[in-house]
């Protein structure tokens, strides 16, 4: 697009001018941009884009191992008011500027379909990025001005999208390395700029995606063999992934309410703030789900869902799922299938959409709420 800098209009034309005496008609639709991925790693601005992982929870650290790299956080940059500053260091032998995100649960990101990035890099026009382990993994090179995928944005920054596909083995993978080691001889250190680092879900089956249509679950069949894709909160209860399935599938999610004998308590497993940016107030979402469960005085299953505000969410529904599984559909194998749509409603939809299961045992003895769920699906109709 050249310089955007003083972009106030988009223009759309067919100028061939080659000679036809008849009008005709051309269609255009489905008109947008793609500011922020689906899933924020690190955001350029927190209030209007959150992010979706916390360091020390979701992961543990960003270090820039021993390469002797500085990172702080840069708030000057005159596009984008925060950013990750990594300066370079010479702690291998060699002028390397290196980042890495580590210590994400293994094999996290094959459930997304691509990384994303925006970087500054005015000393080599070089980013080079590694899923590992296993250290086996190739570096993926990308020349900021040539490669398909990076994207000029303008004052030196790229946005660029690298698919997974392009990572090697991803069942292992725990961190991901930013890099411009080309050990081209400077002696002097530069830094290096990223931001709004995020994950993009794969569209239709497997999650992700906002179209009508497409699937925003992340891992609702838990083929991950974990909980990639579900914020956890185990609170007095337990979770595990369990072999037993509706399905010809090898995993589902098991459940756990239940704590000392008339205490009460409960535990819950989320998919958080799905859809930001593809849905809007008054869209219909489709909820489907399969459940297996022994409650017994006192237990129950809450399947809640939330429009989540820029400040506060909006719970839209709230269905019980208990021993008589009134509003399931018997399946196989003592499991029943729930279908069902909800309305989104409240003063915003800023954050997007969530889904929580959460079994609760109430200070009732003997209560019991285990629950095994599977095959989560969350489609805008």
């Amino acid at each position: 697009m050249g310089t955007l800098t003083d972009v106030t209009q988009l223009v759309f034309e067919d100028n061939t001018d080659f000679g036809n005496p008849t009008a005709y008609q051309v269609l255009l639709t489905d008109i947008g941009f793609n500011y922020f991925a689906d899933e924020v790693l690190y955001s350029s601005d927190t209030t209007a884009f959150p992010e979706d992982f916390v360091s020390g929870v979701d992961y543990v650290e960003i270090t820039p191992f021993t390469s002797g790299s500085v990172i702080t956080e840069v708030t000057s940059d005159p596009d984008y008011p925060r950013a990750l500053g990594i300066t370079s260091g010479f702690g291998y032998g060699g002028n390397v500027m290196q980042a890495a995100f580590a210590g994400f649960s293994a094999g996290f990101i094959s459930s997304y379909e691509s990384i994303e990035f925006k970087v500054k890099n005015t000393t080599t026009n070089i980013i080079r990025f590694k899923a590992e382990p296993p250290a086996g993994n190739p570096f993926i090179q990308i020349d900021l001005t040539t490669d398909a995928r990076s994207t000029s944005l303008g004052n030196d920054w790229y946005q660029v999208v690298i698919p997974v596909t392009d990572m090697g083995t991803l069942t292992d993978v725990t961190q991901l390395v930013f890099e411009d080691n080309t050990d081209f001889g400077n002696p002097t250190a530069y830094q290096v700029l990223l931001t709004d680092i995020g994950f993009n879900y794969v569209i239709a089956s497997g999650g992700g995606g906002g179209p009508v249509g497409g699937e925003l679950a992340v891992n609702g069949d838990f083929e991950t063999g974990d909980f990639t894709g579900w914020e956890q909160f185990v609170n007095s209860g337990a979770q595990s992934i369990s072999t037993d399935t509706p399905d010809a599938s090898t995993s589902s999610a098991a459940v756990s309410g239940n704590t000392a004998p008339g205490a009460g308590g409960t535990s819950e497993i989320k998919q958080t703030e799905r859809g930001i940016g593809d849905l809007a107030l008054g869209d219909i979402v489709r909820i489907q789900f399969d459940v297996k469960g022994t409650f017994g005085p006192g237990g129950q299953m809450n399947v809640l869902s939330f429009t989540e505000q820029n400040v506060g969410a909006t719970q839209n529904n709230n269905t019980i799922v208990d021993g008589a599984f009134t509003g399931g559909t018997a399946i196989a194998n003592g499991w029943f299938s729930y279908d069902y749509t909800v309305t989104l409603a409240g003063s915003d939809i800023g954050r997007g959409f969530s889904l929580a299961f959460n079994p609760v045992c109430g200070a009732v003895a003997g209560c019991v709420a285990d629950v095994l769920i599977d095959n989560v699906s969350i489609v805008k109709q």
